[in-house]
C-alpha cells in the first residue's frame, strides 16, 4: 500500500487513481502509457509481416517457402494483431477515471 500524494489516503499497490480523491497515481500511469505504446508497436510489426508475406508469396518462386510464408501470414500474423489491439484496449481501459457512483 501507499499513500496517494494529493489527499495522503493510503492506496491498493495497482490502483491507477486514487478511490479517495480521484487523482491519477503519476507513475502507474506512465507504466500503462508504456505498454500502451508496446502494444502498439508490436501490432504494427505483425501488420508489416501480414502485408510483406502477403507479397512474398507472389514473389518467390520456392513453393516450400511460400506454404511457409502463407502460414505466417494468413494464421499467426492477423490473429497476434486482434491479441495485441486487444491488450491495447485492456490497458487504455485502466486510463479512464473511474466512473462516480
Amino acid at each position: 500500500m501507499t499513500n496517494c500524494s494529493f489527499c495522503g489516503e493510503e492506496i491498493p499497490n495497482q490502483a491507477v487513481f486514487c478511490p479517495y480523491c480521484k487523482n491519477p497515481v503519476e507513475s502507474r500511469k506512465a507504466e500503462i502509457i508504456e505498454k500502451i505504446e508496446s502494444y502498439k508497436d508490436r501490432r504494427n510489426r505483425m501488420l508489416a509481416i501480414l502485408f510483406l508475406g502477403m507479397f512474398g508469396i507472389w514473389i518467390l518462386p520456392f513453393r516450400n517457402l511460400i506454404l511457409v510464408l502463407a502460414i505466417i501470414s494468413f494464421g499467426i500474423a492477423p490473429s497476434m494483431c486482434i491479441y495485441y489491439t486487444w491488450k491495447k484496449r485492456q490497458a487504455e481501459k485502466k486510463l479512464e477515471p473511474p466512473v462516480p457512483k
